[in-house]
């Protein structure tokens, strides 16, 4: 993190509004998030679709990096597109991730575009494991 010591901004944006830490949680690349949080990176920064880097590492199923922008205050209770972080994570078969975010999103009842609930979806698409942590 060179770029860093330099007095580089951290929170610098690309073109689609991307920053360093999107692009490292969307990649996985745990060291390079804790340097950029470390260097006061916006855990919370929104790109150009409104898309948060917690919602990228969601996607990603990247449960190390979730778990670090989660303890450094990232919102879990974010949307994109009327979808909810567990929505996503359900539809990823993300378990481990689910119940990361469980432990901190303790509303299941929020409803995505098309009127369905996580539980909805999970039972829609036949996810037993994320049918059951959501009812634990």
């Amino acid at each position: 993190m060179v770029l860093l010591k330099r007095g580089y901004r951290v929170d610098a944006t690309a073109k689609d509004g991307s920053t360093a830490l999107h692009l490292a949680a969307y990649n996985g690349h745990i060291d390079a998030c804790r340097v950029l949080i470390g260097g006061g990176a916006d855990v919370n920064s929104v790109d150009n679709a409104g898309l948060t880097g917690l919602r990228k590492a969601v996607q990603m199923k990247h449960i190390d990096v979730t778990k670090l922008r989660l303890q450094f205050g990232a919102n879990a209770r974010t949307t994109t597109s009327s979808k909810t972080l567990l929505h996503i994570t359900v539809e990823n078969s993300a378990e481990d991730v689910l119940d990361l975010l469980l432990d901190h999103i303790k509303c299941i009842d929020a409803v995505d575009d098309k009127g369905f609930t996580p539980l909805m979806v999970a039972s829609r698409n036949g996810k037993d494991a994320a049918i059951d942590q959501l009812l634990a």
